[in-house]
């Protein structure tokens, strides 16, 4: 055995001469036994039949597997596909022959899409879109309370903060009321800043800091519309809902005459913009000049039929970015 030790060619590393040396010198032998991926390695190269067969078996369990699961998407995207017509009947005001929908037949729809959404949620509770189809549906129902455990699960799932899901949870954190409603719409908004810094994203900022300053105390009221200037400093004041921003600021800090010089000459530039003529017509009737706002109420009328508003309208989001990891399309 020694003589096969002291050998030149050996196969066991712990049969080395070097090892051997050690050995009969009293020393501590050093080496190891092989490790188990060396063995199965090994078994492997003595069975290579066996090795490719049972390899074979195992890659058409696993692709059996990711086709079920591909399938199982599939059919989950087909259920909630009727959750999403649901919805968007819902969002119209008219039907397919024009006539305007009654509020109990869009509250329906609105429901229908609720049991839908929630058909697919109990048979996969991990798929992330449902929940936030399902936040939507109840966003339009006016259930905000649902509608933020909905879109809290939806952004669980999902992983990360997702700019859509922050609008709707904003809106519907405003719409809730409270401070904890409050603190935690503040956090949001400036999430979604730092997701997107564009004009889009810091005029609806400062459009939610300015209604908060319309109901805070004078040091919180000075607070916000200073960072509301700060927010919108970088677009250009041109731009109509930019404008509508900084000429709120003015209204709000009591340079009433300023605020409604920058609406008018805002007004004339963007004739035409629908958002531009509600705000005008909601400033001069706030400011008691009834002819004005009328006019403006009517340009309104005119250019989008249907009942004006003198508010922004609730955000209206996209579907789901099918192109994410989470899509089923």
């Amino acid at each position: 055995m020694l003589r096969r030790s002291l050998g030149t060619a050996t196969a066991r590393p712990w049969s080395s001469p070097k090892t051997s040396r050690r050995f009969l010198a009293g020393q501590r032998v050093a080496a190891r036994r092989i490790g188990p991926v060396r063995r199965l390695v090994r078994a492997c190269g003595r069975r290579p039949l066996l090795t490719l067969l049972v390899t074979a078996v195992l890659g058409l369990l696993a692709g059996t597997l990711v086709l079920q699961h591909g399938r199982h998407q599939e059919q989950l995207a087909r259920a909630l596909s009727e959750a999403e017509r649901w919805l968007a009947l819902a969002a119209t005001s008219r039907d397919e022959q024009e006539r305007p929908r009654t509020a109990p037949e869009r509250r329906e729809f609105a429901l229908a899409a609720v049991s839908a959404a929630s058909e697919v949620i109990d048979r996969d509770p991990q798929f992330a879109i449902a929940w936030f189809v399902r936040a939507k549906a109840h966003h339009r129902l006016r259930q905000f309370a649902e509608a933020l455990f909905d879109l809290d699960q939806a952004e669980r799932l999902r992983g990360e903060t997702d700019p859509e899901i922050l609008h709707f949870r904003i809106d519907a954190l405003r719409q809730q009321g409270g401070r904890d409603a409050t603190r935690r719409m503040q956090d949001d908004l400036t999430r979604l800043l730092q997701l997107d810094p564009g004009p889009h994203t810091r005029a609806l900022v400062a459009e939610h800091l300015l209604e908060m300053a319309e109901h805070a105390d004078a040091i919180e009221r000075t607070a916000a519309l200073a960072t509301a200037r700060e927010i919108l400093l970088p677009v250009d004041a041109d731009e109509a809902r930019t404008g509508v921003a900084l000429a709120r600021i003015l209204e709000i800090e009591g340079a009433i005459d300023e605020a409604l010089a920058a609406m008018r000459s805002l007004a004339d530039r963007h004739r035409g913009n629908v958002y531009v003529h509600l705000q005008a017509a909601a400033m001069y009737e706030r400011a008691g000049l009834g002819a004005d706002s009328a006019r403006e109420q009517e340009q309104a009328r005119l250019l989008e039929p249907g009942p004006p508003q003198s508010r922004t309208p609730a955000i209206e989001l996209q579907d789901w970015d099918r192109s994410s990891t989470m899509s089923a399309a």
